[in-house]
């Protein structure tokens, strides 16, 4: 397909203007196949359909009750902070100063200490059962991966890494890899 613009016989090509529309177009396209193929999370299904152990029922926030933290983004469909498109966040998002320090919800194992992409610096811990939580956006990690931790030990500090808008701690509960919302089994804070 050839320019609108009149050009004289045996002159290929497109003006500057058609050119610029066409690759504006491409650009979008490309966009909207990249985010409709793979850049979206699968809709969260009912956490009522997730069986919980009663060990999992013994988890506690990671921040004390007494902090300034405040809840920031819940779980579930949300408007991103830095594209401002709908999106589904898999946790919950806990406000604070850089250098608060982050307790294990519950007794288990470290399975993950170090930095990955969206989640800064993340540690993850198993907690047996199916059940893992993470705490991401972490400043500090003060354990690595394979250490055993007891509940409401701190195992990190508050920070501003990976994808973020400001300092706070994103915290996510996974039973055997599926996201839920920790309100399910945390409807109230709860001091250890």
């Amino acid at each position: 397909m050839s320019c609108l613009k009149r050009r004289p016989p045996g002159v290929p090509g497109w003006c500057r203007v058609c050119f610029g529309v066409r690759v504006v177009l491409l650009i979008a396209l490309a966009v909207f196949i990249i985010d409709g193929c793979a850049g979206r999370v699968p809709r969260q299904k009912a956490a009522e359909k997730i069986v919980f152990d009663e060990p999992d029922r013994r988890l506690v926030w990671p921040l004390p009750i007494v902090s300034t933290a405040r809840l920031t983004s819940r779980f579930g469909s949300r408007t991103d902070p830095l594209t401002a498109r709908k999106d589904f966040h898999t946790g919950v998002d806990l406000d604070g100063e850089v250098g608060t320090p982050v307790h294990a919800s519950g007794a288990g194992k470290v399975t993950f200490s170090g930095n990955r992409s969206g989640y800064g610096v993340l540690l993850t811990i198993d907690h047996g059962h199916g059940l893992t939580t993470y705490y991401a956006h972490c400043s500090e990690l003060l354990v690595k991966t394979g250490d055993r931790v007891r509940r409401g030990q701190v195992v990190a500090l508050m920070g501003k890494s990976g994808r973020v808008t400001g300092s706070h701690l994103h915290f996510e509960t996974r039973k055997h890899g599926r996201p839920f919302d920790p309100f399910v089994l945390l409807p109230k804070l709860r001091a250890y």
